[in-house]
């Protein structure tokens, strides 16, 4: 939960005078302590476990691809594999939160949540400074990322809408304050995962799970906000300026969307280089990649067109920048690996318990704002989609025996 609370700042939190993360630190602890026979007590044991186990074992050989090219071993390789390795524990993170009991594991994602929206509204209107962390810190405290802070802005407005013992008050005010931050941040990426996170929890949930009446319902509501969004882009040529976000939607002349328009251009060129240098015409690491730990965006010339700093390694989409590494191989098998725990996710209808459509939902998003920005790669990314994938896997054995009363009890 730290890096839903805390956002990217939260997650480079740091033992001082080490390179190693206090939500690595948490995360492998909480493994360590969750012992083996626990896991089989817990572990989700049906088809969509199983599918889960699979795509788990898939990203060992991708990392296997990730390090065979690798000739100098250090901190950077090991921290390039670390998405994996997350991933890869999907089952037994499921298993944990089996364990703890759906009621507690919301309690915990709304405490989170909660704290998010508490920093990272001022903080995004301008109302609160960043607060500098020596030794502990590698990144000022309430520094917002726009594309993955909106996307948990979309993730408490599920969360909370969900919470039914709260006054109309405090739920409109937590509400009103996430979409005030999504709508002025200007992160495009960000305002289609807050809108995915949304629409896929409540797709997948009360008033939406009767099988005859759920998908009319989702239909007209998907119509009102198509028709919402055209009468906008209709009328409101000239949006006020506390929506930046959408200015960057709409087709005009002016500097934010044009800005926009640059960076997306300046992406899929830079896209294209890192092709070409790892298996197109310039390169020669089309299977395996140049390995965990080299700089195929500084040597590809792609980082003119990204951020012009080298420190930043990735390509800010998680398939190039894992081709670039991986090859076609790793990528390959890493891809279909996700692909497989989305699927597996997605078994057993729209009429699920709410944790199970808020993970569907936020695993969805996450994905989709990675092929945008720098997501997957780092740890608030990283560490939230594999949050993602167990709170979409947990609840299993419920769903089996009380199949359509979630709309009911959740």
């Amino acid at each position: 939960m730290i890096a839903v609370a805390f956002g990217r700042w939260g997650s480079y939190l740091k033992i001082p005078g080490l390179p190693v993360y206090w939500a690595d630190l948490a995360v492998f602890a909480g493994v360590a302590f969750f012992a083996y026979g626990t896991y089989h007590t817990a572990g989700v044991q049906d088809a969509a476990g199983r599918m889960v186990r699979y795509a788990s074992l898939m990203y060992v050989p991708a990392v296997l691809a990730g390090v065979a090219t690798v000739s100098n071993f250090s901190i950077t390789t090991i921290r390039d594999a670390v998405p994996f390795v997350y991933l890869s524990m999907t089952p037994i993170f499921a298993a944990a939160l089996n364990l703890l009991g759906r009621d507690r594991v919301f309690s915990y994602l709304r405490l989170a949540c909660v704290l998010h929206t508490l920093w990272v509204a001022p903080a995004i209107l301008g109302l609160l400074p960043t607060v500098p962390l020596p030794l502990i810190g590698g990144i000022e405290a309430f520094t917002t990322r726009g594309d993955f802070d909106l996307l948990i802005c979309g993730l408490s407005i599920a969360v909370i809408s969900y919470e039914r013992r709260w006054t109309g008050a405090s739920k409109t005010l937590l509400v009103a304050a996430n979409l005030a931050a999504i709508l002025s941040s200007g992160s495009r990426a960000g305002l289609i995962g807050a809108l995915l996170v949304i629409l896929i929890a409540s797709a997948c949930s009360k008033p939406f799970h009767d099988r005859s009446k759920g998908p009319v319902r989702f239909a007209a509501l998907f119509a009102i906000a198509a028709v919402a969004l055209l009468v906008f882009v209709l009328f409101a040529s000239r949006p006020p300026a506390w929506a930046v976000g959408l200015t960057k939607l709409l087709p005009s002349d002016s500097a934010t969307y044009q800005t926009g328009q640059n960076t997306w251009q300046a992406r899929l060129d830079a896209w294209e280089l890192i092709y070409r240098y790892t298996g197109g015409s310039d390169g020669g690491f089309a299977l395996l990649g140049s390995g965990f730990g080299s700089q195929p965006i500084r040597d590809s010339g792609a980082i003119r067109y990204l951020s012009g700093n080298e420190q930043v390694r990735a390509a800010h989409n998680y398939a190039v920048t894992w081709y670039a590494f991986l090859g076609a191989v790793g990528v390959s098998l890493v891809l279909v690996a996700l692909i497989l725990s989305i699927v597996a996710i997605f078994r057993g209808g729209l009429n699920v318990p709410r944790n199970v459509a808020i993970g569907r939902g936020l695993s969805v998003a996450i994905l989709a704002v990675g092929l945008g920005g720098v997501i997957m790669e780092s740890p608030f990314g990283y560490i939230t989609m594999a949050f993602a994938l167990a709170l979409g896997l947990s609840d299993r054995s419920t769903m089996r025996r009380d199949r359509w009363q979630y709309g009911k009890t959740a």
